[in-house]
C-alpha cells in the first residue's frame, strides 16, 4: 500500500501497476532516470 509522500523505486524493465483506492483524484509525480555504477560517482 503506498500513501502520500511515499517514495517508490521500480526497477528498469519490473511490472508494475498502480490503482487509485481512494474517493480523490490521484495525483503521481514520476522521476525517471538510470542510476550511475557506484564506481563512476
Amino acid at each position: 500500500e503506498v500513501g502520500p509522500g511515499d517514495a517508490i523505486h521500480i526497477p528498469i524493465g519490473h511490472y508494475h501497476e498502480l490503482t487509485n483506492t481512494g474517493n480523490e483524484v490521484l495525483t503521481l509525480l514520476v522521476v525517471a532516470g538510470l542510476i550511475p555504477p557506484d564506481d563512476s560517482i
